[in-house]
């Protein structure tokens, strides 16, 4: 029996696609091609500034509008383009080590709870990379106190191979006792002594370190919260004026406008830009796409409609995805996948695929603004928190998680909910891959498929991890090749 891969491929081929254009549209899941669908914008080079005079940056949007892709390109242009062995660059996207470091108490997160974990993540990133990376310029002492520097601060298989590398002994100093500022800076004038294995040393050692703060809002599912937890950066504005360091934000609108009132730097030594989709841009966005997958043979949607839709189908998809270039892509998927359900044997997209699209999307936005408005009605134990035990995982009265006697803050986002539910109400049953996707996104949604559960169970995991055991999968286990079960004591 031919299935709707099968249908679907034979489309992509008529057409000459090697993929189909539209499956993904995170750029998470598009780092090794991501250059090749950018869609040019002037912020992009606002953000990324001058390595000679590093400057912090807040780039603003709204969901789906493209600023993890940006933060994807700055990343890009650091590492593989203009910028190469001029800006080390490192990532700081996940958060969750903060609120288990506090137990999960927002308001006890410090600018050193900061420090140490970006420490972390900067020699996480110079090991990763120590095979392009030459560090002959590094005196002895200042191998050893990078490998002592490691060691506090790093994680131990990173520390374990830097010490393959330097076999030195370590230094004596009490890093605990240098403040976040001294502590950053030590790291700083280490990397600018370094580069890349293949230019000269003497005259092309890193200038700047670029810290690209992303996510936050993904890890805490509250605007309020991702405020609380990025406040501390701000509130010893050194930090964020630590040359050669310059932090680059990609956040949300909302927050990124709160926490600009609370910067204690004038505006003329930030740089603040928010992004704008007009309907040429959108528009780019499907043509840079199309040309991608298809090898440079289909530049445009209309190539794949029938007449009757041809002059229209972009100007209709362009206003109904509300500026969003995420919805955009969602909406060409979907329009595709109408076809392909409906009426397989004709090439050609047309009117009756596109006007069911549309009535399927706008319920869709209908119901996304409404599970933000409540939580649905799942299967709860109606008890309160001081009635579960003190160990483990328990859902209470209210749709409130408790884990080891605690209420989760911040809570899970709706979609992580559902699944975390849909597992509860058949612990410790191991539950098929299939029936957690139905469940969680429903049949028919374009977005129902198992990489997408994959990513899904590793945030929840994430998310529970609360105890700083590092043990990710305490509660959810993974039954290989059938699905996940839940075990909700020890």
């Amino acid at each position: 029996m031919e299935t709707y891969n099968d249908r679907l491929n034979t489309w992509l081929q008529h057409f000459h696609f090697i993929a189909d254009p539209f499956a993904t549209y995170k750029a998470e899941n598009e780092d090794q091609f991501i250059y090749r669908l950018w869609v040019d914008r002037d912020y992009l080079h606002d953000i990324i500034g001058y390595p000679e005079w590093p400057q912090t940056a807040f780039l603003m949007s709204h969901i789906g509008e493209g600023k993890t892709a940006a933060r994807k390109m700055v990343e890009h242009e650091c590492t593989h383009s203009t910028l190469r062995g001029k800006v080390f660059v490192v990532g700081y996207t996940y958060f969750n080590p903060l609120l288990a470091k506090t137990g999960r108490v927002i308001t006890q997160i410090t600018a050193r709870h900061h420090t140490e974990l970006l420490a972390r993540n900067i020699v996480k990133k110079l090991v990763e990379e120590s095979q392009v990376i030459n560090f002959d310029k590094l005196t002895e002492m200042e191998k050893g106190l990078l490998l002592d520097y490691a060691k506090f601060y790093g994680d131990p298989i990173s520390f374990i191979r830097l010490a393959s590398m330097f076999p030195q002994d370590t230094s004596e100093i009490e890093w605990s006792e240098l403040t976040p500022l001294e502590a950053l800076k030590f790291i700083a004038q280490i990397i600018t002594k370094i580069s890349f294995s293949d230019q000269d040393p003497a005259n092309n050692t890193f200038q700047s370190i670029y810290v690209l703060v992303d996510s936050v809002e993904q890890t805490t599912k509250s605007k309020d919260v991702a405020v609380d937890i990025l406040a501390p950066l701000f509130r010893e504005s050194p930090l964020l004026e630590t040359l050669p360091i310059a932090f680059k934000f990609f956040v949300s609108k909302d927050v990124g406008e709160k926490l600009r009132s609370q910067i204690p730097i004038p505006d003329d030594r930030i740089t603040w830009s928010n992004i704008y989709w007009d309907q040429a841009q959108l528009r780019e966005v499907v043509k840079k796409r199309l040309l991608f997958f298809s090898d440079g043979n289909i530049a445009s949607l209309k190539n794949l409609c029938s007449p009757e839709i041809k002059a229209t189908v972009m100007e209709t998809l362009t206003n109904a995805c509300v500026g969003s270039p995420r919805k955009l892509i969602i909406l060409c998927e979907s329009l595709i996948t109408k076809h392909i359900n409906r009426n397989p044997d004709d090439h050609w997209l047309d009117s009756k695929d596109l006007s069911e699209t549309l009535v399927e999307f706008s319920a869709r936005l209908k119901s996304e603004k409404s599970s933000r408005k409540k939580v649905p009605g799942y299967l709860y134990f109606e008890t309160e928190v001081d009635q579960v035990p003190p160990r483990g995982l328990h859902l209470i009265k209210g749709g409130k998680i408790v884990i080891d006697g605690k209420v989760l803050n911040p809570p899970l986002s709706s979609l992580e909910f559902r699944l975390l539910n849909s597992l509860y109400r058949r612990q410790p049953n191991i539950v098929d891959h299939q029936t957690l996707v139905d469940e969680v996104w429903g049949k028919d949604s374009p977005n129902a498929n198992t990489q997408n559960l994959k990513q899904l169970v590793s945030r929840v995991r994430y998310s529970l991890h609360v105890d700083g055991s590092g043990n990710l999968n305490r509660f959810i286990k993974t039954a290989k090749n059938r699905g996940y079960l839940l075990i909700t004591e020890d």
